[in-house]
C-alpha cells in the first residue's frame, strides 16, 4: 500500500515537468468544414461568400474552393480571383433558386467550377454566371449547366472562354455589351448556343455551338446588334445554324454550319452583312432571307462561300471567271434571291490555319485538311478524300512567311503545280490537284544549297512514313 502510495507521488511532481519537455511543432490543417481558402491572407473559411464578405479579403486577392458541393448564391462584389479545384468537382449549386453567382465588380475571374440549378421562374434573367454591368470579367475553364441562362453578360471588356456550357436555356447571352470576347466554349445542347442582343463590337471566335434543343439555334443576333465578328465557329445539327434580326453590318467569316434541321443561316430585317468563306453543308436548305441585300463574297480572287449542294464546275480563272484555268473558285455565280448572291463560290470547303507569328495560311479544297504544321520553312498537311477520285487544293500563303519559288510534294513525290496569276507582293496562291486516298502535302521553297534541300526530303520521307502507317490506301 505504501509503495503504491508513493509511486503515485512521484508522478504527481514529475508529470508536470515532462509537460515542459520539448517537441517539434505539428502543423494544424484548417477545422473540417473550412474548406474555402483566401491565399494572400491564409484565413479558411466556411462557405465562398463568407470568404468574400470577410474584412480581410482586399481586391486582388486569390479566393481558392476545395471540391464538394456548395448551396450558395454568391455575389462577388471585390476585384478577387474566384478559383475552384476542379470545374467537375468544385460545385456551386443554386437548389433551383436566383442566379448562382452573380459578379458585380470589376475584374474578376472564376475559373474551375460547376456552376448549376438556377432558378427558372419567366419573366428573369436568372443565369448561371451573371456579369451585371461591370468591365475585364473572365469567366474561363467552367462547365456551366441546368441554369435559365448559362452566362449572361452585361458588360464591356470581358472574356468568357475555354467554358462547357450545356443544357441551359440560353447557354452564353450578350446583351447591352460591347468589346467581349466569346473565345473557344463547347456550347451543347441548349434552346439557344449564343446570343447577343442590342450588342456590338463583339468577337464570337472558335466556339462549338451545336445540338441544340428542339427549335433552337445555334448563334442569334437580334435587336440592333452591330459590327461583331462571328469567326470560325462549329455550328452544326441545329435548328437553325444562325438566326439574324434586325442585325446589320456583322461580319461572319470561316464558320461551319452543317447539318443544321432547318436553316443554315435567316435574315430577318438584317441588310449590309458581310458573310463568306463559310461553309454550308447538308443543312435542310441553307438560306432563308427578306431579300435585303447583304454581301455573300470577299470578291476575287478570295472568294465567298462554300455550297454543299452546288453542282457547278471550276474550269476557268478572273475577276470574269472567263480565263483558262482552275482556281478554286465555281464558274458560275450562286443565286440565292434576286438581291443577294454569291458573285465567286468555292469549289471546296475553306479552312484557316494559324502559322509563325500569327500569320494565317488559308486553304480551299474538296479534300479533309488536316495535321496542319509549319516548321519555320516548311509547311506540311494531310489530304483525304474517297478514293480515286480527284482532289485539289488552292493554298494561299502569306509572302512574310514563305517566299520565292515553292516545289510541292504529294507523298514525297513532286507534283505540278501552278503560281496563280493573281499572286502579289503579300501572298503567293498555288494550285495543285491529286488522286484522292490520304496523303501528305509538303510544301517547301527552292533553296540553292543542296544539303538544305536534302533536310526537306528527309523531312517529307518522315511525313510520308507517318502517313503510311495511318492509312491503308494505298499511297
Amino acid at each position: 500500500m505504501i509503495r503504491g502510495f508513493l509511486f503515485v507521488l512521484v508522478l504527481f511532481i514529475f508529470f508536470p515537468s515532462l509537460l515542459c519537455l520539448g517537441f517539434d511543432p505539428v502543423d494544424v490543417a484548417a477545422p473540417i468544414g473550412y474548406r474555402v481558402h483566401n491565399v494572400d491572407t491564409g484565413l479558411d473559411y466556411t462557405t465562398i461568400q463568407g470568404a468574400i464578405d470577410a474584412p480581410e479579403t482586399e481586391n486582388g486577392h486569390t479566393i481558392f474552393v476545395d471540391s464538394g458541393i456548395y448551396y450558395e448564391h454568391v455575389v462577388v462584389d471585390k476585384a478577387l480571383a474566384l478559383v475552384g479545384d476542379g470545374n467537375r468537382t468544385t460545385i456551386v449549386d443554386g437548389n433551383g433558386t436566383g442566379t448562382v453567382i452573380k459578379i458585380s465588380a470589376n475584374s474578376v475571374t472564376l475559373n474551375g467550377f460547376t456552376v448549376q440549378n438556377s432558378g427558372s421562374e419567366p419573366g428573369t434573367s436568372y443565369a448561371g454566371v451573371k456579369i451585371s454591368g461591370h468591365m475585364f470579367v473572365n469567366i474561363t475553364g467552367n462547365h456551366v449547366t441546368r441554369n435559365k441562362i448559362g452566362i449572361f453578360v452585361t458588360s464591356q471588356g470581358s472574356r468568357i472562354t475555354e467554358n462547357n456550357v450545356t443544357n441551359n436555356g440560353q447557354g452564353i447571352a450578350l446583351y447591352d455589351s460591347s468589346e467581349v470576347v466569346v473565345e473557344a466554349n463547347a456550347v451543347t445542347a441548349n434552346t439557344v448556343g449564343i446570343s447577343l442582343a442590342l450588342s456590338f463590337n463583339n468577337l464570337i471566335v472558335d466556339n462549338s455551338a451545336t445540338n441544340s434543343s428542339s427549335g433552337g439555334h445555334g448563334i442569334t443576333l437580334s435587336s440592333n446588334s452591330f459590327n461583331n465578328t462571328i469567326f470560325s465557329n462549329d455550328l452544326t445539327n441545329n435548328y437553325h445554324g444562325m438566326w439574324l434580326s434586325s442585325s446589320s453590318n456583322n461580319r461572319i467569316v470561316e464558320n461551319n454550319l452543317a447539318d443544321n434541321k432547318l436553316l443554315g443561316i435567316e435574315l430577318a430585317s438584317s441588310p449590309g452583312n458581310t458573310i463568306y468563306y463559310n461553309n454550308f453543308i447538308n443543312n435542310s436548305k441553307h438560306v432563308v432571307s427578306d431579300k435585303q441585300p447583304n454581301t455573300w463574297d470577299y470578291g476575287f480572287p478570295s472568294g465567298g462561300n462554300y455550297w454543299s449542294e452546288s453542282t457547278g464546275v471550276d474550269l476557268f480563272t478572273g475577276p470574269d471567271q472567263n480565263e483558262t484555268g482552275s482556281d478554286g473558285i465555281q464558274d458560275n455565280v450562286h443565286f440565292i434571291d434576286e438581291n443577294n448572291r454569291d458573285n465567286y463560290p468555292l469549289a471546296g470547303m475553306s479552312h484557316d490555319f494559324n502559322a509563325d507569328s500569327g500569320y494565317c495560311v488559308r486553304t480551299i479544297s474538296n479534300s479533309s485538311v488536316s495535321a496542319f504544321q509549319f516548321n519555320g520553312t516548311a509547311i506540311t498537311f494531310n489530304v483525304s478524300g474517297e478514293n480515286g477520285t480527284l482532289g485539289f487544293c488552292r493554298i494561299r500563303i502569306p509572302t512574310t512567311l514563305m517566299n520565292g519559288t515553292y516545289r510541292v510534294f504529294v507523298n514525297g513525290t513532286e507534283a505540278p503545280h501552278i503560281l496563280l496569276t493573281f499572286s502579289n507582293s503579300t501572298h503567293s496562291y498555288l494550285y495543285f490537284d491529286y488522286c484522292h486516298s490520304t496523303k501528305g502535302v509538303v510544301i517547301i521553297p527552292e533553296f540553292p544549297l543542296p544539303i538544305i534541300l536534302l533536310s526537306f526530303m528527309i523531312s517529307t520521307l518522315l511525313a510520308i512514313m507517318v502517313v503510311r502507317l495511318l492509312s491503308p490506301c494505298d499511297l
